[in-house]
């Protein structure tokens, strides 16, 4: 099973030693925002996720691999 998308920003922050200040810095974003998606809690928007992406240097194939698990919770 893949990783989902709250997962997968908590863990590139993770990995990169940066707090949710910093990245939401980066990204252009508020704090409480990285948190809230961080636990799953907002639906993200394309403009924010892309923000965030950049921040955390996701690419666009990790980015796909956890959209398409979304789509579909069977892939």
């Amino acid at each position: 099973m893949g990783m989902d998308l709250a997962t997968l920003i908590r863990v590139k922050r993770a990995e990169k030693r940066l707090s949710q200040q910093e990245v939401a810095r980066m990204a252009g974003v508020s704090r409480s925002f990285v948190s809230m998606v961080e636990s799953g809690k907002t639906r993200v928007r394309v403009q924010s996720l892309r923000k965030l992406a950049r921040a955390l240097d996701i690419s666009a194939a990790e980015l796909s691999a956890v959209l398409m698990t979304m789509e579909d919770p069977n892939a």
